[in-house]
């Protein structure tokens, strides 16, 4: 956003809260929901590596005879009691979630998957991780506008981020506001105020696209990035 920014002078924007979390997609396509991470398509559950006392010894000629037991018995634990991918148990975590992707066949949904950086709860129970839906894409690769995104969504009682446009169910248009952003980026959680806000994302009220890119920009909050470790998070080109 500090770098592209004035792409949204005298636009009509919305103010959302970024938050911190994992990207997760999912889709039903003919029936069947297909999830993935950014890059990675996911089994429902993690396929556990074939390890045999021998193949072990073989890999790893200093191993001990504790250690390969241990390696063992954990495998053998893991098939006896599978644990259920976390970006397929968002899916159970998610009031609404799987019921919007059943009755909307070809609509992919982007989101965070949140609750599993450390110190970033955003009000998810212990235990539970889930996800915080922020796109729609239909099959052509464009995006639903984020009015029609909030109140289809919303049908479905799905949270989604803090949108600051948002006022007793009803959108305000507003327009870019570079020092607002500035604002907006600090401070704590709308959703949990006990710990710090990572930034905000600013988008075209009208879903636009300049030379194939679309026009939504994040920023990132001061107070956040004194904190952040990642150095890809910190570094402005």
């Amino acid at each position: 956003g500090r770098k592209y920014g004035y792409k949204l002078e005298n636009k009509f924007v919305v103010y959302e809260e970024k938050v911190n979390g994992e990207n997760w997609f999912g889709i039903n396509l003919d029936g069947i929901i297909h999830i993935r991470s950014r890059t990675i398509w996911k089994r429902e559950y993690p396929t556990l590596p074939d390890l045999t006392k021998e193949k072990l010894i073989e890999d790893n000629p200093d191993i001990t005879s504790e250690r390969v037991d241990e390696i063992l018995a954990k495998l053998e634990a893991r098939r006896n009691n599978p644990q259920k991918s976390k970006w397929w148990k968002a899916l159970d975590d998610t009031p609404g979630l799987k019921d919007f992707l059943m009755s909307n066949p070809n609509l992919g949904v982007f989101g965070e998957l949140i609750n599993t950086k450390g110190g970033f709860d955003y009000g998810v129970p212990t235990g539970q991780v889930r996800v915080f839906p922020f796109d729609l894409m239909k099959l052509d690769g464009t995006f639903w506008n984020p009015v029609e995104r909030y109140h289809l969504l919303n049908n479905y009682g799905i949270q989604l981020p803090f949108c600051y446009n948002l006022k007793n169910g009803i959108y305000e248009e507003m327009l870019f506001d570079r020092a607002l952003c500035e604002k907006l980026a600090e401070g704590k959680s709308n959703h949990n105020p006990k710990h710090v806000k990572e930034g905000i994302v600013v988008s075209s009220l009208s879903e636009e696209v300049i030379d194939g890119d679309r026009l939504k920009l994040k920023w990132v909050g001061n107070s956040y990035l004194e904190k952040s470790t990642d150095e890809s998070e910190v570094t402005i080109e």
